[in-house]
């Protein structure tokens, strides 16, 4: 049986792949956080949170992570939370809150963006409205004691 020499070097002498190899690593996270609370009574988005990101590869991707706690004074009322890219809505999703008043909620959103195909500036925000107007939906409704909102944009290089 031959014995293979990676570019004519004994195993024990190679220290890193070749540079030809990507391995996929995350190239950098921007995040934002906040203590105060968010409330809103509309049927229309309303921003909790934004995150400034300049991509490094117009084809990498950006993960997107929302987390916060959040309540309503009336129960089983629907909810509606998005991301944004900029004016873009990337994704919908669609909630109702079983439970009401003191008792929060830790809600977490993610959302994998591998179509922004730039490396200008950003700005992803997290967005949230009420699905019955006059219907207070509130994020973080007791600031630093709940922990506050944050959002987080996280850039991994693609390995395909």
């Amino acid at each position: 049986m031959a014995i293979i020499k990676p570019n004519n070097n004994t195993i024990s002498a190679i220290t890193a792949l070749p540079a030809a190899i990507t391995t996929g690593k995350v190239l950098q996270i921007k995040y934002a956080f906040n203590t105060a609370a968010h409330s809103t009574t509309s049927t229309s988005y309303s921003t909790i949170e934004t995150v400034d990101i300049t991509p490094i590869k117009s084809g990498s991707v950006i993960k997107l992570l929302f987390s916060g706690r959040s309540y309503t004074a009336v129960t089983s009322r629907e909810h509606y939370s998005s991301f944004y890219r900029d004016s873009t809505q990337l994704e919908q999703y669609t909630g109702e809150w079983t439970t009401s008043g003191a008792t929060a909620q830790r809600e977490i959103f993610e959302f994998y963006d591998s179509s922004h195909n730039t490396t200008s500036q950003i700005t992803y925000s997290f967005q949230h409205k009420s699905g019955n107007s006059g219907d207070a939906m509130t994020f973080s409704p007791n600031g630093a004691a709940d922990g506050g909102v944050y959002l987080m944009a996280m850039e991994i290089d693609t390995w395909l």
